[in-house]
């Protein structure tokens, strides 16, 4: 049973920066509906990995041959990546993360549908990431998936990732990418 799985909150102590691998992501803004009164009408979508994201606002769907194979509030999307060309992104914040060193699980918070947040359980394995983005949301990374999404530790410090700041870093992914996307 999950919740016979200890809970762990975020340790900023154990946490250092991970660099994401720059890869130009096609994204569209969808405008949330509203109704005849004004009122937001929550969305529903089933991401590339079989759950259902709910999005009681705007949010951006990641477009993959054609169509929307997952999505991101709006302002989190906007936080976390910067445009390339009008509906090109590439992640540009750098999180702060680290292994579990046993099994764990971690609560995340999740707008529900009655205008107010719920959790969200998520139970890790051993080496699995633990991971806090800038704007303050924990996630958590597969250990298997990890390094399609982020550089290794030794290809950060072969590259001299660890030594930008983050701004720096921002700059850089922006141009390993440009050349890469379609301009319009």
């Amino acid at each position: 049973m999950d919740q016979d799985v200890p809970e762990v909150r975020f340790d900023p102590e154990r946490a250092v920066r991970i660099f994401p691998r720059p890869v130009a992501k096609h994204a569209v803004l969808v405008p949330i509906p509203l109704t005849e009164s004004g009122s937001e009408i929550p969305t529903f979508i089933l991401a590339e990995w079989g759950d259902l994201q709910v999005f009681y606002g705007s949010y951006y769907g990641i477009v993959q041959g054609g169509e929307v194979i997952y999505g991101s509030a709006k302002d989190q999307w906007e936080n976390m990546h910067s445009p390339i060309t009008p509906g090109y992104w590439v992640k540009t914040s750098v999180p702060r993360a680290y292994r579990a060193t046993e099994p764990c699980r971690i609560v995340t918070m999740i707008p529900s549908d009655d205008d107010g947040i719920r959790e969200a359980n998520f139970v890790l394995k051993v080496d699995d990431l633990i991971v806090r983005q800038p704007g303050g949301e924990v996630q958590h990374i597969k250990a298997e998936k990890f390094e399609g999404i982020y550089y290794t530790d030794d290809e950060a410090v072969l590259l001299g990732l660890i030594h930008m700041t983050d701004e720096q870093f921002a700059a850089w992914a922006v141009e390993m990418v440009r050349e890469l996307v379609p301009s319009n």
